[in-house]
């Protein structure tokens, strides 16, 4: 394997781009040049540390479809990211970050906890924060699109920079999922990845729910962003009826159409497009799934909420470009039968 310096970071995201499924090692000599490396990959980061000439840092990544594992080991230094950094910073993901070694103070919204060997923690790269790590540092990052999570925002908001004991809840099923997926990655096919990390996510996530519900924690959430999560959530345990729509959601939650409306103006979506967005989403995961590759693609259509075949594929193709059965084919790299 060989290692790279932040001189060629320009060279080496062309060598991702050409090979998603290598391993990039990053290697850095100073502070300095580890503030490069990880703006360059992460994100803008302020870095101090005691001997900035003698810092030591490496950085292994691996990216599989806007998901990166990312491998770190340093020496003690500090490193900040501040409300500019943030608005410079085009994604918005979450890090879950897992402590191999050493000990690490992570820092955000208002909050600071210090971690142990094992111990897991969510953070937020749409908010400030700090870590504060010491001498042989080791962590295992997993950074991913906050909807992937399936946790809504005034949850998020209130479980970032919680530690999650190493011990506690589904903590030790994730470690050691995490540890061996990111051993594993490489040498695993695309469709073996995408079905992993599509599990792991969903374990990640599970595990989340788990600390907010043992700890207690709930979200201040006012009266109408509550009712919206709500609805979102009757949306998504009715998302198979071809019933659901605007006026059965209303109904359902004792309010007029036209309140209804408004609510979602916030959200810069309506209720359709949202109930038509998750469906083909759920529909997409289906069809690009090996383990579905016999399952009818009106099948999948139909259990999903649309109501016929040929709506499914026009809404389908409106939307990706591809009709199902060309995006089913093009996932799995096989002709299938629609």
């Amino acid at each position: 394997m060989r290692c790279h310096t932040t001189g060629e970071l320009d060279m080496q995201n062309e060598m991702e781009a050409d090979n998603p499924a290598a391993v990039v090692h990053h290697s850095a000599s100073s502070s300095g040049a580890w503030r490069s490396l990880v703006t360059g990959i992460v994100g803008g980061f302020a870095v101090d540390a005691v001997r900035p000439g003698k810092f030591r840092g490496e950085l292994r990544r691996f990216t599989h479809e806007g998901v990166d594992f990312l491998h770190i080991a340093t020496g003690s230094h500090l490193a900040r990211r501040d409300e500019a950094q943030v608005a410079a910073e085009p994604r918005s993901d979450l890090f879950l970050n897992l402590q191999l070694e050493g000990s690490c103070r992570m820092t955000q919204n208002g909050r600071t906890e210090e971690l142990q060997a094992g111990d897991f923690m969510l953070c937020d790269a749409a908010r400030p924060g700090e870590v504060l790590a010491e001498a042989n540092h080791r962590s295992l990052s997993l950074r991913f699109p906050r909807e992937l999570l399936g946790i809504p925002q005034g949850y998020l908001e209130q479980i970032t920079a919680v530690r999650i004991q190493a011990d506690t809840g589904l903590a030790p099923a994730v470690g050691a999922f995490l540890l061996n997926l990111h051993r594993t990655i490489p040498d695993i096919g695309l469709q073996g990845r995408r079905a992993a990390v599509r599990h792991l996510l969903g374990l990640a996530g599970a595990m989340v729910q788990t600390q907010l519900e043992t700890t207690g924690t709930r979200p201040q959430l006012d009266p109408q962003q509550a009712l919206l999560e709500r609805i979102d959530g009757y949306i998504e345990k009715h998302l198979s009826d071809p019933a659901l729509d605007a006026s059965s959601i209303a109904a359902a939650h004792f309010i007029s159409y036209r309140r209804l409306h408004s609510l979602y103006e916030g959200t810069g979506n309506t209720v359709a497009a949202s109930i038509r967005a998750r469906r083909l989403e759920r529909c997409r995961q289906d069809l690009a799934d090996p383990f579905l590759a016999a399952i009818p693609v009106a099948a999948i259509a139909g259990r999903w909420g649309f109501g016929s075949a040929s709506h499914f594929s026009q809404v389908f193709r409106g939307a990706t470009g591809q009709t199902p059965a060309e995006y089913r084919q093009l996932q799995l790299g096989t002709r299938m039968s629609a």
